[in-house]
């Protein structure tokens, strides 16, 4: 399986230079919040895609179960 690299670049991109609509952050802190939600994306989400896929979530008497390790994801 591959490693999975959140696109912080482009994500940047849009944000200082499209958006532009960032008044109380300054580029260091846009920089940092992406780089750790990347980090998150990466090490805690995506490694959690295939079980999710193969197990998928069951509705049981209006319950919903989840798949193995999203709960403390």
């Amino acid at each position: 399986m591959s490693e999975y690299h959140a696109p912080i670049q482009d994500m940047s991109f849009i944000l200082n230079h499209v958006i532009q609509r960032h008044d109380d952050l300054d580029q260091d802190m846009i920089s940092a919040i992406l780089d750790e939600s990347g980090k998150l994306a990466r090490d805690v989400i995506a490694p959690l895609n295939w079980d999710g896929d193969q197990t998928g979530c069951v509705l049981n008497d209006g319950n919903v179960k989840t798949p193995p390790g999203f709960k403390d994801a």
